[in-house]
């Protein structure tokens, strides 16, 4: 690791680099936290000050009678504290349960960390950072992996720069700065010292410790990524910082990490197989953000975990029974079926528009709703489609001249990029392009296909996504040709409405073609703005072109009847 920052020449140059990591940005805890932060600092400050002539002179003691006056590290300080509170009868192995709020070891593992930037970050870590990963639920209720981590953090020395270093990547990218506070890096590096330690014993290289120690390391963070936006411009998806969403999926992942890391689990039998409480859940969603930004299928399969959630309470007993589709089918979704739309396609489309209502319930204020078993619940749908690649790879699309899969592939690279827009917003461009270009090559044959010409509504649903996926690109030339499909498609429907009067003066407003969105998947609150915007270009295409007119005076509310009287 790079560690070639100077120290600060100065007092008040260290005093402001301290204190800059005091400040949490871009969280709701934000205020609670630094009261929190500032609190409890002061009352170290205030014990420490008690303590200086007792320790004082205990150390002139010991340099008097031969003994060393050298100061142990944290970790052997805080081993040696917990031998003799164990000797005392005072020493209690901290419950799981009682959760991050009420560690045992709480002020235990804070009083030994030597720096205050480090206590700081240990107080970020444990009231920001982990607490994002487990949102609404009770600590009591479900255990957790900084749980394991606090307290065993005296047993393996690993642990505690993996915590602290884990949590400055976080912190970097919410104030957007890169910290390089030396008590930071120090972390970093005893991090690789100890990693490499380990895994020069084989017997040792896969345990838990040592897969939460890879796991930390896996991001890459640079000034570029750290100083760049969340910015999805055609979608305004909810909830993108659930579970630090809007924080990892800016973060590329390095490959040989990655690497080990499966390498590691399937050494051990699975993610069921993993000891540490939560450790399973954690490197099954790390599983998933990398396969998202990646477009490949997960590695692993759905864990116990979150077969558990679904079968439970997240989804309804009428929305899955015997592995049928009990939801009332919409009359595009019963198109794709006449079509030939696989099985699997067509359940991952049903999960997702459940999906959607639960976040709808969540714009709308649902008091009811447990955010937690969302995350379970958007974490288990992204995995079922992106498995859904290994079975219906693109390649087997672009070969075969069956029109139910050409409707397959169709359908699932639109969910795909959904996906990536809502339900599971990644700020990571380049699925986002690779996924709008694989959309656009699938609807250039579509004009080949009569049976998908009848289809209309589903091109149209999959030009609107195509098109708003790749605004966050900032490729024109890709908006500009989904933005051509939908003025081919608005003409066709012109002529073909020669029942309607006035048909070719009349073009279609957004409250009539928003109906035919819903019929598939769509989200209001995170959709409709950018495609507003996307059907204005196209209404003003058209009018352009002469070729259909709307009413000059109010373009958005046009109808037959306005058409009639203009």
């Amino acid at each position: 690791m790079d560690n070639q920052t100077d120290p600060p020449s100065t007092t008040a140059e260290s005093t402001s680099s301290s204190l800059g990591i005091l400040f949490v940005p871009g969280t709701r805890r934000d205020y609670p936290t630094r009261v929190a932060i500032n609190r409890h600092i002061n009352q170290y400050v205030r014990m420490k000050r008690r303590k200086t002539k007792e320790e004082s002179l205990e150390a002139t003691q010991n340099f008097q009678s031969g003994g060393s006056s050298r100061r142990d590290s944290p970790v052997e300080s805080l081993a040696v504290v917990k031998k003799d509170a164990r000797r005392r009868g005072h020493w209690k192995q901290p419950d799981p349960s009682l959760g991050l709020y009420r560690l045992g070891t709480w002020h235990l593992v804070s009083e030994h960390l030597e720096e205050p930037i480090s206590q700081k970050l240990f107080h970020y870590a444990t009231k920001v950072f982990w607490p994002e990963f487990d949102p609404g639920a009770d600590p009591a209720d479900s255990p957790f992996v900084a749980n394991s981590w606090v307290a065993h953090i005296a047993e393996e020395p690993l642990l505690i720069h993996a915590f602290l270093w884990a949590a400055s990547l976080h912190l970097n990218i919410r104030s957007r700065t890169v910290t390089r506070a030396r008590g930071i890096l120090k972390h970093g590096d005893l991090l690789i010292q100890g990693l490499t330690a380990e895994l020069s014993t084989p017997a040792r290289a896969t345990r838990d410790a040592v897969l939460l120690a890879i796991l930390s390391l896996h991001p890459q963070v640079d000034s570029a990524t750290v100083a760049s936006r969340f910015s999805i411009e055609g979608f305004s998806p909810p909830l993108r910082d659930l579970q630090s969403i809007d924080v990892y999926t800016r973060l590329p992942f390095v490959p040989s990490h990655g690497a080990a890391l499966v390498n590691f689990i399937k050494l051990r039998g699975g993610l069921d197989k993993l000891n540490m409480p939560g450790l399973g859940s954690l490197m099954q969603y790390t599983d998933i953000l990398s396969s998202t930004m990646h477009l490949q299928p997960p590695q692993f399969p759905l864990g116990h975990l979150y077969e558990l959630a679904l079968l439970g309470e997240v989804v309804s007993s009428n929305f899955r029974q015997g592995g049928h589709v009990r939801e009332e089918s919409t009359v595009g979704i019963q198109s794709l079926i006449h079509l030939g739309l696989s099985g699997s396609v067509l359940q991952v489309l049903f999960d997702m528009r459940q999906l959607t209502s639960l976040i709808t319930r969540y714009c709308d204020n649902d008091k009811t709703l447990d955010l937690a078993r969302l995350a379970v619940h958007r974490n288990s749908v992204q995995h079922r489609l992106l498995s859904t690649i290994a079975e219906f790879p693109r390649s087997r699309a672009q070969s075969s001249r069956r029109l139910s899969n050409q409707v397959t592939a169709i359908v699932q690279s639109v969910l795909l990029a959904f996906g990536l827009g809502v339900t599971f917003p990644t700020a990571y461009v380049e699925p986002h392009e690779t996924i709008a270009s694989q959309l656009k090559l699938m609807l250039t044959t579509w004009r080949h296909f009569p049976g998908l010409e009848l289809c209309r509504d589903l091109i149209t649903w999959a030009c609107f996504v195509g098109a708003l996926i790749s605004t966050g690109t900032s490729n024109e030339a890709m908006v500009s040709w989904f933005v051509g499909e939908l003025i081919e498609l608005e003409l066709l429907h012109a002529r073909g409405a020669k029942s309607q009067p006035f048909a070719a003066l009349y073009c279609r407003s957004w409250e009539s073609i928003k109906p035919i969105l819903e019929q598939f998947v769509w989200l209001g609150p995170a959709c409709d703005y950018g495609s507003i915007l996307i059907w204005n270009r196209v209404q003003e295409a058209l009018e352009r072109k002469t070729v259909l007119r709307t009413m000059p005076f109010n373009r958005d509310w046009h109808s037959l009847e306005g058409a009639a009287l203009y």
